[in-house]
């Protein structure tokens, strides 16, 4: 008995852990293998090859020959001899002369197996299962399983674990000819759910969200790298998430694991290779070629892909370690090379890698004053990237002894003072403008200038004339940044001819520094003078430019574009454009987390709707961006929400809170109101002396904001401060004086195009006229129409159908969608610009109001919160609302209620919902469930009907069903039943003949056991 306990263990299957997660996708793949001529598992060690077969076998129930293949099966007689031992252990017939045949020759092989393949050809459905086949590196032995791939019969499924892809075999004549089921690493990756779910049967432990993230980033999926874990906090004795998550990413904790498992099992040559190659970022054969200087690299690269050592490919074609495998790697290397050797490859491949590649390269390997020359050196291609959440990860990859170095704390500060944390960022560049080396300091007066211009508050010409001093002439960056925020200064203090000339020259400044996006943020500025200015045409040109030269450069346009393009539209009148603008812009901020911008665009969005006479969004849109302003003390927005406020409270009528709000905004600025700075204040203080008529206190404010906007050239505030003037004229009885403030008021506004003075449209001065809302009908079963007052909306209206699957995907979702949502329902698989949907909203829009009439409310389509949402205060009816309010109503009604429910909703459903689009994905699933419940109330319906007597009705009902759905088996067996029943079997026999017809050219299906079961019926004589 002893003999055979060596044999016994090499044909058990393993026994499945007390604590096992049932993973149905991958059982599913490994189904697919039956009718197959076999099935490869193959991966590294730990991923849970046998353990997945194991459970595989144990769910269908199949018997197996299991057998465990170790390097004594060399030759092929020993496989041969263990197949056999296999096929006994298991009960399968064993021919009496395979024994016999086997012993005689070892060219009798083939005989053997043909003789005991024949023998299986009527047993029950088994499995073959060779687990670890890269043990069996004899080539006889070899020759034995590519015949049983070939031959095994139908009846068998072959299952074959291996740690390496067996070349031996050629199976890619068989993978051509789709016979090999292929089950890799990705499939046997586990997932955060299915980590979790195994964390917590074998330890209670329950992990957060980001805390399964770091697990899974750290495993990659490698379940041996969490037992790994697992088994030593278990040693440690204490139980917690913290010190489970520190032992998977500590290095020590699977070291000793891959360095026997993996890395000592390869030749000498490989290890070399592989150790060498853990030094860089990833493993690309030119890469490795250069920086190693080994001709061998691509073939190394294939070896370890075939072999499966812990690589895996990239979207790029290279590969990667996997993390926890190069930490084996590299440390393991500190024991083989020295710390100059391994400098020495780094340093190779610097110029080969793009610089992030290279800094990623320089951290991992330990060498941080590296990782800081390539930052220094590309610190301008930094601050012109862009991409400031890239940039700030990048930052946190360094260790924290390098973060006292003053190239990283400035394009920190530059990163926090994008995102709109002024403080932090005040106090780093404080600490850095007084630096020995003149373009730090230079650098940091330069952008805390733009802190200081941002927040509204002084210093910023005397910070960028300081960096302009201390910044070399060679330092076109720098200059250009400190010119910009120069221009700007000079734009605040109404000092039009000085803030183009700095700008100009920032302009030009940028260029020399190749800097696209720096030309983009000097040609918003300049459209800004040009909108002050009132050459409103002229700032649209160049905002057009900057959008056009960031997009040709790569990068995306400043979300401040969009705001200041909305202020132009709103001075044009356009207020449904100027919200189709700042939605674009906010979508964007959002996306690069500028919250500087996101809380402008908010404040921009609340004067926007104001206009469109939207009273609650405007409020919550100032309420949000004042809250902001507060929190990081930009003063300066702060006053403008207040101000915005103050206009919303002066509209309703409130003129004593709007007298308030507005004298709290100027305390707010802590400005004298002579200030150049406070010229915008005077408007406001206009209106309100107007609406209370304080003729003395109008003409204070009016008569001498009405010269200085002379002098200033600013011709759409002279239009409006005119507009005032005539207001005041008439109220204090001066007629003449009036008319000629309004003569002055008219001339310019026809010269400029000014449409909305000429109209009385004293913008910003009320919200715009509205019409009321009509009432849409909607129909969404059988074919998607709309409605308005009873017109139909033309097909040419919606100008293509994506616009009209806006509004049935909204139709589906109450809550609202946003830009994300509709983007990736719209353009699977598309990579499309972020304008696209806003296109198709305002088409959308165009297209549901014609006339542009404006309805009170806002539209039928709003911008809430990040999302698209259909206004709930204009009334839309639709078959859809009927169909739902009728099903909610049936559920536990008697009998009576619920035929009236059912009876409306037949009456409502006409077809598929949403007609041509019901195959689109986000309509599969709510129209499959509106089918079911309508096809469930036909059913009762017809059954109800039969019950109450009128078996005509009941046979009515069911061809009004077959009508709408011809396939609906349920629908025909009805009709069948009922003419069974009323003794009409030759018209249940012939509309049966014609549904098996229809069954079949439709669906390729026959009937289901339940109709089949009323033949017999038909039948009887």
């Amino acid at each position: 008995m002893r003999s055979q306990a060596p044999l016994r263990r090499k044909l058990n299957p393993p026994e499945l852990p007390a604590v096992y997660v049932t993973r149905p996708a991958l059982l599913a793949r490994l189904a697919l293998g039956r009718g197959k001529r076999a099935t490869l598992v193959a991966a590294g060690p730990g991923y849970g090859k046998s353990t997945v077969v194991r459970a595989y076998l144990a769910e269908q129930g199949m018997p197996a020959i299991w057998l465990n293949l170790g390097p004594g099966e060399a030759g092929r007689e020993a496989f041969l001899r263990l197949l056999l031992a296999g096929a006994q252990a298991s009960g399968l017939p064993v021919p009496a002369d395979v024994e016999p045949l086997l012993a005689s020759s070892p060219e009798a092989w083939t005989s053997v197996l043909e003789s005991l393949l024949d023998a299986w050809t009527e047993v029950p459905d088994h499995c073959l299962v060779m687990d670890d086949l890269h043990n069996l590196e004899d080539g006889a032995a070899l020759e034995v399983v590519a015949f049983l791939i070939e031959a095994l019969p139908d009846n068998f499924q072959l299952l074959i674990t291996s740690r390496e892809e067996p070349a031996r075999l050629h199976l890619g004549q068989w993978r051509v000819r789709q016979q090999i089921v292929d089950v890799g690493p990705p499939a046997l990756r586990f997932s955060a759910s299915e980590l979790a779910t195994l964390l917590q049967g074998m330890t209670g432990l329950s992990l957060s969200t980001d805390e399964l993230t770091t697990l899974v980033a750290a495993t990659d999926g490698w379940v041996a790298g969490l037992m790994l874990a697992i088994h030593a906090m278990q040693e440690h004795g204490t139980i917690d998430a913290e010190r489970l998550l520190a032992l998977v990413q500590e290095p020590e904790t699977s070291f000793g694991y891959l360095a026997e498992e993996v890395f000592h099992r390869q030749s000498g040559a490989l290890q070399t290779f592989m150790l060498k190659a853990a030094l860089l970022p990833e493993l690309e054969p030119e890469l490795c070629r250069r920086a190693l200087g080994d001709d061998q690299a691509a073939a190394n690269i294939g070896s370890m892909q075939r072999r499966h050592l812990f690589v895996q490919r990239l979207s790029n074609g290279s590969f990667v370690f996997h993390p926890l495998f190069r930490s084996c790697l590299l440390r393991l290397g500190e024991d083989r090379f020295t710390a100059a050797e391994r400098r020495a490859i780094t340093a190779a491949a610097g110029p080969q890698l793009d610089p992030v590649s290279a800094i990623a390269m320089h951290l991992a390997n330990g060498q941080p004053d590296d990782a800081l020359q390539v930052l220094q050196q590309e610190a301008d291609r930094y601050l012109t990237s862009g991409d400031t959440g890239g940039l700030a990860d990048l930052l946190g990859t360094f260790p924290v002894a390098a973060q006292s170095d003053p190239w990283w704390r400035l394009l920190r500060a530059e990163v926090d003072r994008q995102h709109g944390a002024f403080q932090q960022t005040e106090a780093c560049l404080q600490d850095l403008a007084d630096h020995v080396d003149p373009l730090i300091a230079g650098r940091a007066r330069a952008l805390l200038g733009a802190v200081f211009g941002a927040t509204g508050r002084p210093g910023d010409r005397e910070s960028a004339e300081v960096a302009l001093r201390l910044l070399p002439l060679s330092d076109h960056w720098g200059r250009a940044f400190a010119l910009n925020v120069l221009g700007l200064h000079w734009v605040g203090a109404n000092e039009a001819d000085k803030a183009e000339a700095a700008l100009t020259e920032a302009l030009v400044a940028f260029a020399k520094a190749e800097d696209a996006l720096g030309q983009s943020k000097v040609l918003i500025n300049l459209g800004l003078i040009a909108t002050r200015r009132g050459r409103f045409a002229a700032a649209e040109g160049d905002y057009r430019r900057a959008i056009d030269m960031a997009r040709a450069a790569g990068r995306a346009p400043q979300p401040v574009i969009y705001q200041n393009w909305a202020s132009v539209a709103n001075y044009r009148g356009d207020h449904a454009h100027a919200l189709a603008q700042v939605e674009e812009g906010l979508s964007l901020a959002t996306a690069l987390n500028f919250q500087r911008d996101a809380a402008q665009l908010r404040f921009t969005r609340g004067r926007t709707l104001m206009h469109l006479g939207d009273v609650a969004g405007a409020q919550q849109d100032y309420a949000a961006a004042a809250a902001w302003a507060v929190r990081v003390g930009d003063n300066a927005l702060a006053a403008q929400c207040q101000i915005g406020q103050s206009e919303l409270a002066r509209l309703a009528g409130d003129l004593a809170a709007a007298g308030q709000l507005c004298r709290a905004a100027i305390a707010l600025r802590a400005l004298p109101l002579s200030h150049p700075a406070m010229t915008d204040f005077h408007f406001p203080l206009a209106q309100l002396a107007l609406a209370a008529q304080n003729w003395s206190e109008a003409a204070a404010v009016i008569d001498p904001l009405v010269d200085r906007m002379r002098q200033l050239g600013y011709h759409w505030r002279l239009a409006q401060a005119l507009r005032f003037q005539t207001t005041l004229r008439r109220g204090m009885g001066d007629v003449s004086g009036a008319a000629e403030a309004e003569t002055e008021c008219r001339v310019l506004s026809e010269q400029e195009g000014y449409r909305p003075l000429l109209q009385g449209d004293d913008t910003p001065s009320g919200p715009a006229p509205t019409a009321p809302a009509p009432e849409l009908e909607i129909r969404c079963f059988g074919r998607f129409e709309v409605a308005i007052s009873g017109q139909p909306v033309a097909t040419e209206a919606w100008q293509g159908h994506k616009t009209k699957m806006i509004l049935a995907m909204l139709l589906l979702s109450p809550e609202g969608l946003s830009r994300d949502n509709l983007t990736d329902w719209l353009y699977p698989d598309q990579d499309v610009s972020r304008s696209a949907v806003l296109t198709l909203i305002n088409r959308l829009r165009k297209a549901l109001d014609p006339g542009n009439l404006r309805w009170s409310g806002g539209g039928l389509v709003l911008w809430r919160d990040g999302r698209y949402l259909l206004n709930q205060a204009i009334r839309v009816r639709t078959d859809l609302q009927r169909f739902t309010e009728a099903w909610a109503q049936s559920q536990g009604a008697d009998e009576a209620v619920r035929a009236t429910c059912y009876q409306a909703i037949i009456g409502v459903y006409r077809g598929s919902l949403f007609g041509e689009f019901h195959h689109e994905p986000w309509a599969i699933m709510p129209g499959e469930r509106l089918q079911r419940q309508w096809q469930q109330a036909h059913s009762w319906l017809q059954a109800w009907t039969l019950a109450q007597g009128s078996p005509s009705g009941a046979l009515d009902l069911a061809d009004a069903n077959i009508a709408l759905a011809p396939t609906a088996e349920v629908a025909h067996r009805f009709k069948i039943e009922t003419l069974l029943n009323l003794g009409m079997r030759d018209a249940a026999r012939r509309h049966y003949d014609a549904m098996v017809r229809l069954l079949d050219k439709e669906l390729g299906s026959r009937p289901a056991p339940e109709t089949l079961a009323l033949l017999p019926r038909m039948s009887v004589e």
